[in-house]
C-alpha cells in the first residue's frame, strides 16, 4: 500500500484513479495477493508445528532408548523384537521384608516374607553366541506347607 501511495504522488495522480482506472485488475490482484500470503502464512504454520512435533516425538524415542526407559521403548517403532533364551538359577535370592497384604474381606495386616530380587542373566539370541545382559523380575515364590 505504501508504494501504491507513493507512485501517486509520483505521478500526480488521486489514489481512486490509479487503483480503478479503466479496469480494477490491480485492485482485483492486491485482494488475491493479500488472501494468498494469509493462506500460505496458515499453511506454514501448520507444516512448522507438525515438523516440530515429529522432532518432539523422535526427541523423546532417542532419549527412551538412550535411557532405557520401558515405558517409551514400548511404544518405539524402531525397537526390532527379538526373542533369546537364558538359563535361569532355580533358586533366587530373597530378602526378608515387611509387606502389608489385604484378605479378600478387606482386612490388611502385616507380614514378614522373603521377596525374590532381581536376576541378571545373559540372554543368547542366535546359535553363535550373541546376546545382552538382561534384569528379570522373578515372580513370588509360594511358600512351602
Amino acid at each position: 500500500m505504501d508504494i501504491l501511495v507513493e507512485m501517486s504522488d509520483f505521478l500526480d495522480l488521486s489514489l481512486d484513479k490509479l487503483l480503478k482506472g479503466s479496469d480494477s485488475k490491480m485492485v482485483d490482484t492486491i485482494s488475491k495477493d493479500v488472501r494468498l500470503k494469509q493462506r500460505y502464512r496458515k499453511w506454514l504454520i501448520s507444516i512448522g508445528i507438525l515438523l516440530l512435533l515429529l522432532l518432539v516425538f523422535l526427541g523423546v524415542l532417542s532419549w527412551g532408548r538412550h535411557s532405557q526407559n520401558e515405558m517409551i521403548d514400548r511404544f518405539n517403532p524402531f525397537l526390532k523384537t527379538t526373542y533369546g533364551y537364558a538359563l535361569l538359577p532355580e533358586k533366587t535370592l530373597t530378602k526378608r521384608e515387611k509387606l502389608t497384604i489385604t484378605e479378600s474381606d478387606g482386612k490388611k495386616h502385616q507380614k514378614w516374607m522373603n521377596v525374590p530380587q532381581p536376576v541378571n542373566d545373559r540372554v543368547v539370541t542366535n546359535p553363535f553366541g550373541d546376546g545382552e545382559w538382561l534384569k528379570f523380575q522373578v515372580g513370588a515364590i509360594p511358600e512351602k506347607g
